[in-house]
Protein backbone atom coordinates (compact mmCIF):
# COMPACT_ATOMS: atom_id res chain seq x y z
CA UNK A 1 0.00 0.00 0.00
CA UNK A 2 1.43 3.88 -0.81
CA UNK A 3 2.39 5.85 1.76
CA UNK A 4 0.82 9.39 1.65
CA UNK A 5 4.54 10.83 -0.23
CA UNK A 6 4.51 8.02 -2.75
CA UNK A 7 0.69 8.85 -3.34
CA UNK A 8 1.12 12.29 -4.02
CA UNK A 9 4.26 11.96 -6.20
CA UNK A 10 2.78 9.40 -8.41
CA UNK A 11 -0.92 11.33 -8.89
CA UNK A 12 1.53 14.63 -9.90
CA UNK A 13 3.26 12.48 -12.38
CA UNK A 14 0.28 11.00 -13.50
CA UNK A 15 -0.94 14.69 -14.34
CA UNK A 16 2.00 15.47 -15.98
CA UNK A 17 1.89 12.65 -18.31
CA UNK A 18 -2.03 13.38 -18.72
CA UNK A 19 -1.58 16.41 -19.85
CA UNK A 20 1.78 15.70 -21.67
CA UNK A 21 -0.12 13.23 -23.86
CA UNK A 22 -2.67 15.77 -24.23
CA UNK A 23 -0.05 18.50 -26.24
CA UNK A 24 0.86 16.01 -28.76
CA UNK A 25 -1.98 16.48 -31.11
CA UNK A 26 -1.95 20.27 -29.98
CA UNK A 27 2.00 20.68 -31.17
CA UNK A 28 1.04 19.25 -34.35
CA UNK A 29 -1.47 21.73 -35.09
CA UNK A 30 0.61 24.37 -33.89
CA UNK A 31 3.07 23.46 -36.38
CA UNK A 32 1.22 23.63 -38.92
CA UNK A 33 -0.54 26.95 -38.61
CA UNK A 34 2.95 27.92 -38.14
CA UNK A 35 3.85 27.12 -40.76
CA UNK A 36 0.94 28.39 -42.29
CA UNK A 37 1.33 31.61 -40.63
CA UNK A 38 5.09 31.28 -41.98
CA UNK A 39 3.91 30.85 -45.88
CA UNK A 40 0.95 33.77 -45.31
CA UNK A 41 3.75 36.17 -44.13
CA UNK A 42 6.07 34.99 -47.71
CA UNK A 43 3.18 35.49 -49.83
CA UNK A 44 2.76 39.19 -48.56
CA UNK A 45 6.31 39.74 -48.44
CA UNK A 46 6.44 38.26 -52.32
CA UNK A 47 3.37 40.46 -53.28
CA UNK A 48 4.71 43.81 -51.42
CA UNK A 49 8.17 42.72 -53.83
CA UNK A 50 6.80 42.43 -57.15
CA UNK A 51 4.32 45.42 -57.07
CA UNK A 52 7.07 47.64 -57.35
CA UNK A 53 7.88 45.86 -60.99
CA UNK A 54 6.51 48.46 -63.95
CA UNK A 55 4.41 46.20 -65.23
CA UNK A 56 2.92 42.68 -65.22
CA UNK A 57 5.90 41.49 -67.36
CA UNK A 58 7.87 42.70 -64.64
CA UNK A 59 6.38 40.92 -61.79
CA UNK A 60 6.44 37.47 -64.20
CA UNK A 61 10.71 38.26 -64.26
CA UNK A 62 11.03 39.03 -60.69
CA UNK A 63 9.01 35.82 -59.46
CA UNK A 64 10.78 33.95 -61.47
CA UNK A 65 14.14 35.22 -59.89
CA UNK A 66 12.71 34.61 -56.67
CA UNK A 67 10.35 31.59 -56.10
CA UNK A 68 13.38 28.93 -55.43
CA UNK A 69 14.44 31.00 -52.53
CA UNK A 70 10.64 31.11 -51.37
CA UNK A 71 8.53 28.42 -51.90
CA UNK A 72 8.61 25.14 -54.03
CA UNK A 73 5.84 26.05 -56.34
CA UNK A 74 4.68 29.38 -57.17
CA UNK A 75 1.55 30.56 -59.89
CA UNK A 76 0.43 33.76 -60.61
CA UNK A 77 -3.58 34.35 -61.93
CA UNK A 78 -5.60 36.89 -63.16
CA UNK A 79 -8.99 37.75 -61.98
CA UNK A 80 -10.92 35.85 -64.47
CA UNK A 81 -8.68 32.97 -63.50
CA UNK A 82 -6.21 32.75 -66.02
CA UNK A 83 -2.42 31.22 -65.31
CA UNK A 84 0.13 34.12 -66.03
CA UNK A 85 2.89 32.20 -64.74
CA UNK A 86 3.56 29.04 -63.33
CA UNK A 87 7.11 28.24 -61.46
CA UNK A 88 7.31 24.43 -63.24
CA UNK A 89 5.01 24.13 -66.04
CA UNK A 90 4.57 26.53 -69.15
CA UNK A 91 0.58 27.29 -68.80
CA UNK A 92 0.67 30.69 -69.22
CA UNK A 93 -2.63 32.25 -70.92
CA UNK A 94 -4.27 29.06 -69.64
CA UNK A 95 -7.28 28.68 -67.61
CA UNK A 96 -7.00 26.21 -64.23
CA UNK A 97 -8.00 22.58 -65.18
CA UNK A 98 -10.29 22.74 -61.83
CA UNK A 99 -11.46 24.33 -59.24
CA UNK A 100 -9.65 25.32 -56.06
CA UNK A 101 -10.87 26.09 -52.74
CA UNK A 102 -8.10 28.22 -51.84
CA UNK A 103 -8.19 30.47 -54.67
CA UNK A 104 -12.03 30.86 -54.55
CA UNK A 105 -11.55 31.80 -50.90
CA UNK A 106 -8.96 34.13 -51.70
CA UNK A 107 -11.85 35.55 -54.37
CA UNK A 108 -13.79 36.18 -51.15
CA UNK A 109 -11.74 36.46 -48.45
CA UNK A 110 -8.39 37.67 -49.97
CA UNK A 111 -6.46 35.24 -48.81
CA UNK A 112 -7.38 30.99 -48.77
CA UNK A 113 -5.14 27.97 -47.42
CA UNK A 114 -5.89 24.35 -48.81
CA UNK A 115 -4.23 20.86 -48.93
CA UNK A 116 -4.56 19.05 -51.56
CA UNK A 117 -2.88 15.92 -53.69
CA UNK A 118 -0.75 17.32 -56.92
CA UNK A 119 -1.09 14.73 -59.29
CA UNK A 120 2.20 16.44 -61.38
CA UNK A 121 4.09 15.87 -58.38
CA UNK A 122 2.58 13.08 -56.72
CA UNK A 123 2.64 14.15 -53.50
CA UNK A 124 0.47 16.49 -50.97
CA UNK A 125 0.85 20.32 -51.13
CA UNK A 126 -0.24 22.91 -48.76
CA UNK A 127 -1.80 25.75 -51.09
CA UNK A 128 -2.24 29.84 -50.03
CA UNK A 129 -3.48 32.08 -52.29
CA UNK A 130 -3.96 35.76 -51.53
CA UNK A 131 -5.59 38.32 -53.34
CA UNK A 132 -3.72 41.83 -54.52
CA UNK A 133 -3.99 44.48 -56.58
CA UNK A 134 -1.70 45.84 -58.96
CA UNK A 135 -1.92 49.00 -61.75
CA UNK A 136 -5.95 49.26 -60.83
CA UNK A 137 -6.20 45.23 -61.90
CA UNK A 138 -6.90 42.46 -59.28
CA UNK A 139 -4.40 39.47 -59.22
CA UNK A 140 -4.23 36.32 -57.20
CA UNK A 141 -0.82 34.77 -56.61
CA UNK A 142 -0.57 30.81 -54.95
CA UNK A 143 2.30 29.55 -53.21
CA UNK A 144 2.55 25.87 -52.82
CA UNK A 145 4.91 24.03 -50.61
CA UNK A 146 4.79 20.29 -49.74
CA UNK A 147 3.16 18.52 -46.73
CA UNK A 148 6.38 16.06 -46.65
CA UNK A 149 8.64 19.14 -45.39
CA UNK A 150 5.61 19.97 -43.25
CA UNK A 151 5.04 16.54 -41.75
CA UNK A 152 9.25 16.28 -41.18
CA UNK A 153 9.12 19.76 -39.41
CA UNK A 154 6.38 18.54 -36.73
CA UNK A 155 8.06 15.08 -36.33
CA UNK A 156 11.34 17.27 -35.68
CA UNK A 157 9.34 19.47 -33.61
CA UNK A 158 7.45 16.51 -31.98
CA UNK A 159 11.12 14.72 -31.11
CA UNK A 160 12.36 17.66 -29.69
CA UNK A 161 9.36 18.20 -27.58
CA UNK A 162 9.78 14.65 -26.41
CA UNK A 163 12.94 15.32 -25.37
CA UNK A 164 12.20 18.40 -23.62
CA UNK A 165 9.49 16.57 -22.30
CA UNK A 166 11.41 13.74 -20.85
CA UNK A 167 14.01 16.24 -19.49
CA UNK A 168 11.44 18.46 -18.18
CA UNK A 169 9.42 14.95 -16.25
CA UNK A 170 12.92 14.05 -15.25
CA UNK A 171 13.90 17.20 -13.45
CA UNK A 172 10.06 17.64 -12.62
CA UNK A 173 9.97 14.25 -10.87
CA UNK A 174 13.35 15.03 -8.98
CA UNK A 175 11.94 18.07 -7.34
CA UNK A 176 8.89 16.50 -7.20
CA UNK A 177 10.46 14.03 -4.83
CA UNK A 178 12.75 16.22 -3.09
CA UNK A 179 10.10 18.51 -1.98
CA UNK A 180 7.89 15.69 -1.12
CA UNK A 181 10.34 14.25 1.05
CA UNK A 182 10.91 17.84 2.82
CA UNK A 183 7.63 18.24 2.78
CA UNK A 184 6.71 14.82 4.66
CA UNK A 185 9.41 13.73 6.30
CA UNK A 186 7.76 15.06 9.67
CA UNK A 187 5.14 13.85 9.06
CA UNK A 188 6.94 10.28 8.28
CA UNK A 189 8.11 11.14 11.66
CA UNK A 190 5.34 11.77 14.00
CA UNK A 191 3.90 8.41 12.13
CA UNK A 192 7.02 6.36 13.07
CA UNK A 193 6.59 7.24 16.21
CA UNK A 194 2.97 6.56 16.74
CA UNK A 195 3.01 3.36 15.26
CA UNK A 196 4.12 1.29 18.15
CA UNK A 197 1.29 2.66 19.77
CA UNK A 198 -0.79 1.78 17.41
CA UNK A 199 -0.01 -1.72 16.82
CA UNK A 200 -0.19 -2.17 20.80
CA UNK A 201 3.69 -2.71 20.68
CA UNK A 202 3.83 -0.25 22.97
CA UNK A 203 1.26 1.06 26.07
CA UNK A 204 1.60 5.07 25.68
CA UNK A 205 2.02 7.36 23.11
CA UNK A 206 5.64 8.37 22.89
CA UNK A 207 7.28 12.11 22.91
CA UNK A 208 7.96 13.37 19.43
CA UNK A 209 10.77 15.17 19.03
CA UNK A 210 11.30 17.26 15.67
CA UNK A 211 14.60 19.13 14.67
CA UNK A 212 13.84 22.51 14.14
CA UNK A 213 16.11 23.57 11.66
CA UNK A 214 14.78 20.80 8.82
CA UNK A 215 11.05 21.53 9.27
CA UNK A 216 8.57 24.30 8.99
CA UNK A 217 6.85 25.72 12.22
CA UNK A 218 3.99 24.21 11.36
CA UNK A 219 5.07 20.91 11.88
CA UNK A 220 7.06 21.60 15.04
CA UNK A 221 2.98 23.21 16.14
CA UNK A 222 1.26 20.02 15.24
CA UNK A 223 4.10 18.01 17.12
CA UNK A 224 4.02 20.35 20.23
CA UNK A 225 0.19 19.75 20.06
CA UNK A 226 0.52 15.72 19.71
CA UNK A 227 2.53 15.84 22.48
CA UNK A 228 0.62 17.61 24.22
CA UNK A 229 -2.76 15.75 23.28
CA UNK A 230 -0.55 12.60 23.97
CA UNK A 231 0.52 14.26 27.87
CA UNK A 232 -3.46 14.71 28.49
CA UNK A 233 -4.77 11.54 27.45
CA UNK A 234 -1.70 10.11 29.49
CA UNK A 235 -2.59 11.66 32.29
CA UNK A 236 -6.36 10.76 31.77
CA UNK A 237 -5.43 6.87 31.44
CA UNK A 238 -3.37 7.16 34.98
CA UNK A 239 -6.16 9.18 36.49
CA UNK A 240 -8.83 6.22 34.84
CA UNK A 241 -5.98 3.29 35.81
CA UNK A 242 -5.88 5.11 39.55
CA UNK A 243 -9.20 5.21 39.85
CA UNK A 244 -10.11 1.97 38.89
CA UNK A 245 -6.80 -0.16 40.68
CA UNK A 246 -8.46 2.26 43.55
CA UNK A 247 -12.52 0.68 42.68
CA UNK A 248 -11.25 -2.86 42.60
CA UNK A 249 -8.99 -2.67 45.82
CA UNK A 250 -12.30 -1.12 47.63
CA UNK A 251 -14.40 -3.70 46.06
CA UNK A 252 -12.08 -6.46 46.59
CA UNK A 253 -11.84 -5.72 50.42
CA UNK A 254 -15.69 -5.83 51.17
CA UNK A 255 -16.73 -8.78 52.97
CA UNK A 256 -19.82 -9.10 50.08
CA UNK A 257 -19.29 -10.62 46.85
CA UNK A 258 -19.61 -8.08 43.85
CA UNK A 259 -21.18 -9.01 40.06
CA UNK A 260 -21.30 -6.57 37.82
CA UNK A 261 -23.59 -7.76 34.54
CA UNK A 262 -24.65 -6.00 30.84
CA UNK A 263 -28.08 -5.82 29.58
CA UNK A 264 -27.68 -9.15 27.89
CA UNK A 265 -26.34 -10.22 31.41
CA UNK A 266 -22.90 -11.44 30.48
CA UNK A 267 -20.41 -10.77 33.54
CA UNK A 268 -18.44 -7.91 33.24
CA UNK A 269 -16.63 -7.69 36.56
CA UNK A 270 -16.50 -9.76 39.72
CA UNK A 271 -14.39 -9.11 43.13
CA UNK A 272 -12.31 -11.63 45.03
CA UNK A 273 -14.83 -12.65 46.82
CA UNK A 274 -17.70 -13.49 45.09
CA UNK A 275 -15.17 -16.25 42.72
CA UNK A 276 -14.50 -17.57 46.28
CA UNK A 277 -18.28 -17.72 46.70
CA UNK A 278 -18.71 -20.01 43.67
CA UNK A 279 -15.01 -21.38 44.06
CA UNK A 280 -14.21 -20.10 39.98
CA UNK A 281 -11.45 -18.41 38.66
CA UNK A 282 -11.85 -14.64 37.05
CA UNK A 283 -11.06 -16.12 33.21
CA UNK A 284 -13.79 -18.75 33.94
CA UNK A 285 -16.19 -16.30 34.16
CA UNK A 286 -15.72 -12.93 33.17
CA UNK A 287 -17.89 -12.23 29.49
CA UNK A 288 -19.79 -15.32 30.19
CA UNK A 289 -23.27 -15.34 30.71
CA UNK A 290 -25.17 -15.17 33.92
CA UNK A 291 -26.73 -18.78 33.98
CA UNK A 292 -23.00 -20.21 33.95
CA UNK A 293 -23.11 -19.71 37.96
CA UNK A 294 -25.64 -22.48 37.54
CA UNK A 295 -27.99 -20.37 40.12
CA UNK A 296 -31.54 -20.22 38.29
CA UNK A 297 -32.59 -17.56 41.32
CA UNK A 298 -29.93 -14.77 40.30
CA UNK A 299 -30.86 -15.27 36.95
CA UNK A 300 -34.58 -14.73 37.94
CA UNK A 301 -33.87 -11.64 40.12
CA UNK A 302 -31.65 -9.82 37.53
CA UNK A 303 -35.02 -10.29 35.00
CA UNK A 304 -37.54 -9.28 37.89
CA UNK A 305 -34.56 -5.78 38.26
CA UNK A 306 -34.42 -4.54 35.13
CA UNK A 307 -38.02 -5.46 34.27
CA UNK A 308 -39.05 -3.13 37.27
CA UNK A 309 -36.17 -1.12 37.53
CA UNK A 310 -35.67 -1.04 41.01
CA UNK A 311 -33.50 -2.52 43.60
CA UNK A 312 -34.62 -6.27 45.19
CA UNK A 313 -33.55 -7.73 48.22
CA UNK A 314 -33.56 -11.66 48.41
CA UNK A 315 -31.79 -14.62 50.12
CA UNK A 316 -30.88 -17.80 48.26
CA UNK A 317 -28.48 -20.88 49.99
CA UNK A 318 -25.91 -21.37 47.52
CA UNK A 319 -24.23 -24.78 47.25
CA UNK A 320 -20.91 -24.75 48.08
CA UNK A 321 -19.25 -28.73 47.92
CA UNK A 322 -20.57 -30.47 51.11
CA UNK A 323 -22.55 -27.11 52.61
CA UNK A 324 -24.84 -24.64 51.75
CA UNK A 325 -23.72 -20.97 52.40
CA UNK A 326 -26.66 -18.86 53.49
CA UNK A 327 -26.83 -15.47 51.08
CA UNK A 328 -28.50 -12.03 50.87
CA UNK A 329 -28.71 -10.65 47.57
CA UNK A 330 -29.18 -7.07 46.81
CA UNK A 331 -30.05 -6.58 42.62
CA UNK A 332 -29.43 -2.87 41.83
CA UNK A 333 -30.36 -1.88 38.22
CA UNK A 334 -27.40 0.38 36.41
CA UNK A 335 -27.86 3.17 34.55
CA UNK A 336 -26.01 2.35 31.46
CA UNK A 337 -28.07 -1.00 31.33
CA UNK A 338 -27.05 -3.90 33.43
CA UNK A 339 -26.93 -4.88 37.40
CA UNK A 340 -24.97 -5.30 39.77
CA UNK A 341 -25.36 -8.13 42.42
CA UNK A 342 -24.26 -7.77 46.51
CA UNK A 343 -24.05 -11.33 47.90
CA UNK A 344 -24.04 -11.11 51.48
CA UNK A 345 -22.75 -14.23 53.10
CA UNK A 346 -24.83 -14.61 56.10
CA UNK A 347 -23.33 -17.32 57.55
CA UNK A 348 -21.32 -15.33 60.13
CA UNK A 349 -24.14 -13.74 61.32
CA UNK A 350 -26.14 -17.36 62.05
CA UNK A 351 -22.97 -18.09 63.80
CA UNK A 352 -23.32 -15.42 65.88
CA UNK A 353 -26.78 -15.70 66.33
CA UNK A 354 -25.66 -19.22 67.07
CA UNK A 355 -23.20 -18.45 69.70
CA UNK A 356 -25.22 -16.00 71.07
CA UNK A 357 -27.63 -18.65 71.70
CA UNK A 358 -25.68 -21.45 72.77
CA UNK A 359 -23.65 -18.38 75.44
CA UNK A 360 -26.89 -17.84 76.37
CA UNK A 361 -27.76 -21.26 77.27
CA UNK A 362 -24.95 -22.08 78.70
CA UNK A 363 -24.52 -19.20 81.14
CA UNK A 364 -28.34 -19.71 82.02
CA UNK A 365 -27.19 -23.67 82.57
CA UNK A 366 -24.06 -22.77 84.53
CA UNK A 367 -26.09 -20.04 87.07
CA UNK A 368 -28.74 -22.43 87.16
CA UNK A 369 -26.77 -25.22 88.73
CA UNK A 370 -25.47 -23.13 92.07
CA UNK A 371 -28.88 -21.68 92.11
CA UNK A 372 -30.39 -24.66 91.90
CA UNK A 373 -28.03 -26.38 95.33
CA UNK A 374 -28.50 -23.14 97.27
CA UNK A 375 -32.24 -22.89 96.51
CA UNK A 376 -32.19 -27.07 97.44
CA UNK A 377 -30.33 -26.79 100.49
CA UNK A 378 -32.15 -23.55 101.59
CA UNK A 379 -35.59 -25.29 101.62
CA UNK A 380 -33.67 -27.97 103.75
CA UNK A 381 -32.89 -25.49 106.47
CA UNK A 382 -36.28 -24.20 106.59
CA UNK A 383 -38.22 -27.62 106.28
CA UNK A 384 -35.88 -29.64 108.56
CA UNK A 385 -35.32 -27.22 111.70
CA UNK A 386 -34.38 -30.17 113.35
CA UNK A 387 -30.87 -30.88 112.05
CA UNK A 388 -28.30 -31.34 113.95
CA UNK A 389 -24.96 -28.92 114.37
CA UNK A 390 -22.75 -30.68 111.54
CA UNK A 391 -25.36 -31.13 108.67
CA UNK A 392 -26.37 -27.05 108.99
CA UNK A 393 -22.19 -26.41 108.77
CA UNK A 394 -22.11 -28.69 105.71
CA UNK A 395 -24.97 -27.51 104.12
CA UNK A 396 -24.17 -23.60 104.39
CA UNK A 397 -20.50 -24.72 103.57
CA UNK A 398 -21.93 -26.32 100.13
CA UNK A 399 -24.23 -23.09 99.59
CA UNK A 400 -21.47 -20.69 100.31
CA UNK A 401 -19.50 -22.41 97.70
CA UNK A 402 -21.99 -22.60 95.34
CA UNK A 403 -22.40 -19.11 95.76
CA UNK A 404 -18.59 -18.74 95.62
CA UNK A 405 -18.84 -20.20 92.07
CA UNK A 406 -21.79 -18.57 91.20
CA UNK A 407 -19.81 -14.43 91.95
CA UNK A 408 -16.97 -16.05 89.67
CA UNK A 409 -19.19 -16.72 86.92
CA UNK A 410 -20.11 -13.62 87.38
CA UNK A 411 -17.04 -12.15 87.38
CA UNK A 412 -15.86 -13.96 84.42
CA UNK A 413 -18.37 -12.84 82.06
CA UNK A 414 -18.09 -9.09 83.69
CA UNK A 415 -14.52 -9.24 82.72
CA UNK A 416 -14.88 -10.45 79.24
CA UNK A 417 -17.27 -7.68 78.46
CA UNK A 418 -14.34 -5.24 80.44
CA UNK A 419 -12.36 -6.78 77.99
CA UNK A 420 -13.52 -6.48 74.98
CA UNK A 421 -14.37 -3.17 74.85
CA UNK A 422 -11.59 -2.12 76.47
CA UNK A 423 -9.96 1.09 74.24
CA UNK A 424 -6.51 0.98 72.53
CA UNK A 425 -5.53 3.94 74.19
CA UNK A 426 -5.35 2.87 77.62
CA UNK A 427 -2.74 0.25 77.00
CA UNK A 428 0.72 0.90 77.66
CA UNK A 429 4.01 -0.14 78.13
CA UNK A 430 5.16 -3.00 80.33
CA UNK A 431 7.98 -5.21 81.03
CA UNK A 432 6.86 -9.18 79.80
CA UNK A 433 9.46 -10.60 81.89
CA UNK A 434 8.97 -8.92 85.32
CA UNK A 435 5.06 -9.73 85.05
CA UNK A 436 6.29 -13.24 84.19
CA UNK A 437 8.66 -13.48 87.06
CA UNK A 438 5.86 -11.70 89.48
CA UNK A 439 3.30 -14.21 88.26
CA UNK A 440 5.69 -17.55 88.96
CA UNK A 441 6.68 -16.34 92.79
CA UNK A 442 2.72 -16.24 93.33
CA UNK A 443 2.22 -19.73 91.92
CA UNK A 444 4.99 -21.30 93.65
CA UNK A 445 3.64 -19.83 96.84
CA UNK A 446 0.71 -20.66 96.66
CA UNK A 447 1.64 -24.16 95.50
CA UNK A 448 5.01 -24.90 97.25
CA UNK A 449 5.30 -28.51 95.19
CA UNK A 450 5.15 -27.25 92.13
CA UNK A 451 8.34 -27.30 90.06
CA UNK A 452 8.82 -24.01 87.95
CA UNK A 453 11.59 -23.45 85.80
CA UNK A 454 12.76 -20.70 83.28
CA UNK A 455 14.59 -22.29 80.08
CA UNK A 456 17.00 -19.71 78.55
CA UNK A 457 16.56 -17.00 80.54
CA UNK A 458 19.20 -14.35 78.31
CA UNK A 459 16.69 -11.45 78.35
CA UNK A 460 16.55 -9.09 81.12
CA UNK A 461 13.55 -7.15 79.68
CA UNK A 462 11.18 -7.37 76.75
CA UNK A 463 8.20 -4.51 76.96
CA UNK A 464 4.88 -4.87 75.19
CA UNK A 465 2.27 -3.04 74.47
CA UNK A 466 -0.24 -4.08 77.19
CA UNK A 467 -2.05 -3.61 80.56
CA UNK A 468 -0.91 -5.24 83.40
CA UNK A 469 -3.22 -6.43 85.42
CA UNK A 470 -4.46 -8.24 82.23
CA UNK A 471 -1.35 -9.59 81.05
CA UNK A 472 -0.91 -10.81 84.33
CA UNK A 473 -4.41 -12.43 84.99
CA UNK A 474 -3.87 -14.36 81.44
CA UNK A 475 -0.54 -15.85 82.77
CA UNK A 476 -1.91 -16.85 85.69
CA UNK A 477 -4.80 -18.37 84.02
CA UNK A 478 -2.34 -20.46 82.25
CA UNK A 479 -0.02 -21.04 84.83
CA UNK A 480 -2.64 -22.25 87.44
CA UNK A 481 -4.21 -24.48 84.82
CA UNK A 482 -0.92 -25.93 84.45
CA UNK A 483 -0.96 -27.41 88.12
CA UNK A 484 -4.83 -27.80 88.63
CA UNK A 485 -4.52 -30.43 85.30
CA UNK A 486 -2.28 -32.44 86.77
CA UNK A 487 -1.90 -35.80 88.25
CA UNK A 488 1.50 -36.17 89.24
CA UNK A 489 3.96 -32.91 90.53
CA UNK A 490 3.86 -30.67 88.46
CA UNK A 491 6.91 -29.59 86.39
CA UNK A 492 6.30 -25.80 84.56
CA UNK A 493 9.08 -24.69 81.85
CA UNK A 494 9.49 -21.30 80.73
CA UNK A 495 10.71 -19.94 77.82
CA UNK A 496 11.72 -16.09 76.62
CA UNK A 497 13.13 -15.35 73.17
CA UNK A 498 12.90 -12.63 70.99
CA UNK A 499 12.88 -12.69 67.04
CA UNK A 500 12.07 -10.52 63.98
CA UNK A 501 10.77 -7.81 66.65
CA UNK A 502 8.47 -10.05 68.06
CA UNK A 503 8.91 -12.46 71.70
CA UNK A 504 7.69 -15.46 72.27
CA UNK A 505 6.68 -17.09 75.52
CA UNK A 506 6.19 -20.87 76.09
CA UNK A 507 4.42 -22.06 78.54
CA UNK A 508 4.93 -26.09 78.93
CA UNK A 509 3.62 -28.41 81.63
CA UNK A 510 4.33 -32.41 82.60
CA UNK A 511 -0.15 -32.47 82.74
CA UNK A 512 -3.09 -35.00 82.06
CA UNK A 513 -2.66 -33.35 78.37
CA UNK A 514 -5.92 -32.55 75.95
CA UNK A 515 -7.65 -35.09 74.04
CA UNK A 516 -6.39 -33.87 69.89
CA UNK A 517 -10.66 -33.93 69.22
CA UNK A 518 -10.98 -31.28 71.85
CA UNK A 519 -7.95 -28.53 70.74
CA UNK A 520 -9.89 -26.90 68.58
CA UNK A 521 -12.54 -26.17 71.36
CA UNK A 522 -10.88 -25.48 74.29
CA UNK A 523 -11.05 -21.53 73.25
CA UNK A 524 -14.44 -21.55 73.35
CA UNK A 525 -16.74 -19.88 75.81
CA UNK A 526 -17.93 -22.59 78.72
CA UNK A 527 -15.97 -25.59 77.12
CA UNK A 528 -14.91 -28.06 79.02
CA UNK A 529 -12.17 -31.11 78.34
CA UNK A 530 -13.50 -33.45 80.98
CA UNK A 531 -16.86 -31.85 82.52
CA UNK A 532 -16.77 -33.66 85.16
CA UNK A 533 -13.35 -33.12 86.83
CA UNK A 534 -13.88 -29.28 86.12
CA UNK A 535 -17.07 -28.99 87.95
CA UNK A 536 -14.91 -30.91 90.57
CA UNK A 537 -12.22 -28.52 90.54
CA UNK A 538 -14.48 -25.14 90.17
CA UNK A 539 -14.10 -24.18 86.70
CA UNK A 540 -16.60 -22.39 84.55
CA UNK A 541 -15.19 -23.20 81.12
CA UNK A 542 -13.76 -19.53 80.89
CA UNK A 543 -10.52 -19.35 81.49
CA UNK A 544 -9.13 -20.06 78.22
CA UNK A 545 -11.10 -17.77 76.43
CA UNK A 546 -10.21 -14.69 78.93
CA UNK A 547 -6.81 -15.59 78.35
CA UNK A 548 -7.12 -15.28 74.45
CA UNK A 549 -8.84 -12.12 74.77
CA UNK A 550 -6.40 -10.56 76.71
CA UNK A 551 -3.61 -11.75 74.30
CA UNK A 552 -5.43 -10.82 71.52
CA UNK A 553 -6.69 -7.10 72.86
CA UNK A 554 -2.73 -7.18 73.80
CA UNK A 555 -1.96 -7.49 69.56
CA UNK A 556 -0.69 -11.34 70.63
CA UNK A 557 -1.48 -14.36 69.45
CA UNK A 558 -2.41 -17.43 71.53
CA UNK A 559 -1.80 -21.36 70.61
CA UNK A 560 -1.63 -24.72 72.14
CA UNK A 561 0.65 -28.25 71.31
CA UNK A 562 -1.00 -31.06 73.71
CA UNK A 563 -0.25 -34.61 74.10
CA UNK A 564 -2.96 -36.90 76.06
CA UNK A 565 -0.95 -38.14 78.84
CA UNK A 566 2.46 -36.28 78.60
CA UNK A 567 1.53 -32.02 79.08
CA UNK A 568 0.57 -29.41 77.15
CA UNK A 569 2.68 -26.46 75.62
CA UNK A 570 1.29 -22.88 75.05
CA UNK A 571 2.55 -20.60 72.88
CA UNK A 572 2.64 -16.62 73.04
CA UNK A 573 3.54 -14.10 70.54
CA UNK A 574 3.66 -10.53 71.03
CA UNK A 575 5.03 -7.43 68.92
CA UNK A 576 7.74 -6.01 70.84
CA UNK A 577 7.96 -1.90 71.34
CA UNK A 578 10.97 -0.26 69.64
CA UNK A 579 12.52 1.05 72.57
CA UNK A 580 12.51 -2.18 74.46
CA UNK A 581 16.30 -3.39 75.42
CA UNK A 582 17.80 -6.54 76.43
Amino acid sequence: MLNFRQKIFFSYLAVFLFFFILLFPYSSKSVRNAIRDVLENRTKQVIESIQKAPNVQGMIQMLSAHQSLVFFRVTLLSKDGRILYESHTDRSALPLYKRHPEIEEAMKHKIGYHEDYSYHFGEQFAYIAQSFSFQGQSYIIRTAFPINQIKDLSSSFKLVLIKFGIGILVLFSLMTWTIMNLITRPIQTIIRKITPYQEGREDELPEIILEEKRITKDFCQLANTLNSLSNRIRKQVQTLTQERNETETVLNSLAEGVIAVDNQFHITYLNDIALKMFHLTRENLLNKHISFLKSNKCEALLHACTKKNKIIYETLDLESGDQKIPLGIIVTPKQDQGAILVLQDKSNLYQILDLGKAFIANASHELKTPLTVIRGFSETLHDHTGLSDDQRKDIIKKILANCIRMDSLVRNLLMLADIENLPQSELKECDLIATLNDCAQTVHTLHKDADIQFEDQTHNKATILGDPDLLNRALMNLLENAIKYNQRKPILKIGVSKSKKTIVVTISDNGIGIPAKDLPHIFDRFYRVDKARTRKLGGSGLGLSIVQIIIEKLKGTLSVDSKEGEGSTFTLIFPEQSNSSS
